[in-house]
């Protein structure tokens, strides 16, 4: 599974949009993908996937939260790209998820 994270130092930088965009554009062309949404006070990319399914949006995105970057290597299996949106902090995870991401 490759990893590409949306970082930056503070919140409203665009990091969920641009994760979501990517998501999108891989999920059309058949990627298996997951959006790991680690901002867990807003779960934005949690919202906005279960929003689409709602609505009946195709293609479906996978959207979950996650606390740690080990859980999201448990996941590493069940798809070929994981779209990482981060907490608009600069800290010890975040920096760990930018040095596993492609």
């Amino acid at each position: 599974m490759t990893i590409t994270s949306f970082v930056g130092q503070k919140g409203g930088g665009g990091k969920s949009t641009l994760a979501r965009m990517l998501a999108v554009a891989a999920a059309k062309q058949s990627k298996k993908l997951l959006i790991a949404d680690f901002d867990l006070e807003q779960l934005s990319c949690v919202k906005w996937s279960a929003l689409r399914l709602r609505h009946g949006l195709t293609p479906e995105i996978d959207a979950r939260s996650f606390m740690s970057l080990n859980n999201l290597r448990k996941a590493k299996e069940d798809f070929d790209l994981a779209v990482v949106d981060t907490r608009g902090l600069a800290d010890d995870l975040t920096l760990e998820l930018s040095k596993e991401s492609k």
